[in-house]
């Protein structure tokens, strides 16, 4: 895939272009080169959450790959003019075993892919704009991809369609060190997901807070609620919904404000459930496998 997008940039070297690389590595199926998996056995220590060798392998492959291609863009001597994006679509998963040991772990954050808690949603981003974004700076903004759109129009100078919706906002005023256009961000997860055990969620991310709306999960099938305040409990351990239910009362309703605006499909009530003499279904438990450091708070994640 590297060779491929190399001969891209040659071919286009002389004209703008666009090139989009999603890599393979760290998504499953899970493999790695041999000798790099030998290497990574070495360092295991059977205590630590990540301790996946092929997962280390993995993203050494991705970490390569990721040099050849600014490598590339120094030898064609495109990099003083052209704008690197690097994200990912969601956290590591915590759910996958190789060869019986959790694929990676997304420490001090809870949960991973597929869960709406910040091991799933809260993902690195780094950018290179030459010659406008400092080297080595950092922003605290909130981002979500549907912001990738018109920031790119925006730096490129493009005037978006006026006939299209566009979902996101430019982020170029925090990238470029100044004020973030965003107070607040959303996340949906729309289905039941099996293999984290989640069930359909909404949340809104409001400053330091965050209100999850858990649809229809309590034994009567009304909505279930959890807020967190990430500025002093990152890891999502400590739920506030009993102790600051005004707060909760306002959050959910811009979360059905929001829900309503953009026409989504939200899960309906079962009129023919009948409560089991069973405990509701609830995210997996926070435990040392569901842990993994995320490197954004903010301006946001490869697989």
């Amino acid at each position: 895939m590297v060779r491929e997008a190399v001969a891209f940039m040659e071919q286009h070297k002389q004209e703008p272009f666009f090139l989009n690389y999603w890599s393979y590595s760290v998504h499953s199926p899970f493999e790695a080169k041999p000798e790099w998996v030998q290497k990574y056995k070495a360092r295991v220590h059977s205590s630590n959450p990540q301790r996946s060798p092929v997962y280390a392998g993995m993203i050494q492959s991705f970490d390569e790959a990721v040099g050849a291609l600014l490598d590339a863009l120094d030898r064609l001597e495109l990099n003083e003019r052209t704008i690197v994006v690097f994200f990912s679509d969601n956290g590591g998963s915590t759910y996958d075993r190789i060869q019986g040991v959790p694929a990676t772990s997304n420490a001090p954050l809870r949960g991973g892919k597929g869960q709406i808690y910040e091991g799933g949603i809260r993902v690195p981003a780094v950018v290179i704009w030459p010659g406008r974004i400092e080297p080595g700076s950092r922003s605290e903004a909130l981002l979500s991809s549907t912001d990738w759109y018109p920031t790119l129009l925006e730096m490129l100078e493009i005037e978006k369609p006026r006939e299209h919706l566009v979902d996101g906002v430019s982020q170029v005023s925090a990238l470029l060190g100044n004020e973030s256009p965003r107070s607040s961000i959303y996340s949906y997860l729309p289905h039941y997901f099996p293999l984290p055990g989640t069930v359909p969620a909404t949340s809104l991310r409001k400053g330091d807070w965050k209100l999850i709306r858990f649809h229809h999960d309590a034994p009567d099938q009304s909505d279930r609620f959890e807020l967190y305040d990430l500025a002093s409990d990152l890891a999502e351990r400590h739920n506030l919904a009993d102790a600051h239910p005004d707060r909760v009362l306002r959050m959910d309703r811009e979360i059905a404000d929001y829900l309503r605006e953009i026409g989504a499909l939200v899960p309906m009530r079962n009129p023919a459930y009948t409560p089991a003499a069973v405990s509701p279904r609830r995210p997996p438990a926070q435990d040392a496998s569901s842990l993994d450091a995320s490197s954004s708070t903010g301006l946001p994640n490869p697989n």
